[in-house]
């Protein structure tokens, strides 16, 4: 009798699409061209598996699992990174980092699934009051990723990053927590 699952990998939470878990040794090869595929990074760095490497066995701080910064990465249930996620931030109030694959097929789909996941995890674990993340304007996919799941354009930071040898907006957006979108427009209808 065989395992059917002994193939299927395994992480924090499911989606449709990927398992999300923290970033294993075997991923790094696969990992550091995906980071340097983000084109919008808060601290740009050169991404490179001998770079990533050095920061995953890093004394202090081993595994890209800090306590103000970790990181996820999103495989295929049957093996391969396709995405990741780095979370910074604390008491219930996070920025997020998020990017898939340029180059797969249902990009959207996963991009969806990962982010998905990663508010599932958080709703399960540590209840977050606001989520924020920052996309640069070309990145059109990835705001339709976050409106879909409730997250509003907060502000447009005019020329604020490079892309491309031009400089582009940076887009801030913002998820917060349905018991505190609902306590505030309770707060507004009462002031009515």
């Amino acid at each position: 009798m065989t395992d059917n699952n002994a193939n299927t990998e395994r992480g924090f939470v499911e989606g449709a699409h990927i398992v999300l878990r923290p970033v294993l040794e075997k991923d790094l090869e696969q990992l550091a061209p995906l980071m340097a595929q983000n084109p919008c990074e808060r601290k740009p760095t050169p991404w490179t598996f001998q770079r990533l490497k050095k920061k995953f066995e890093d004394e202090k701080e081993p595994g890209l699992w800090g306590r103000g910064e970790k990181y996820y990465v999103a495989v295929r249930k049957s093996g391969g990174v396709v995405g990741f996620l780095i979370q910074r931030g604390q008491n219930r109030v996070y920025w997020i980092t998020a990017h898939v694959d340029d180059n797969i097929d249902d990009r959207d789909a996963v991009g969806v699934d990962l982010l998905q996941a990663y508010e599932s995890l958080m709703m399960d674990w540590h209840d977050p009051v606001r989520i924020g993340c920052e996309i640069i304007a070309p990145e059109e996919a990835k705001a339709g990723w976050l409106k879909q799941l409730g997250y509003d354009l907060e502000v447009v930071f005019e020329r604020m990053q490079m892309w491309l040898g031009e400089p582009v907006a940076v887009h801030h957006y913002g998820w917060i927590a349905p018991a505190y979108r609902e306590l505030a427009a309770q707060q507004r209808s009462n002031q009515e």
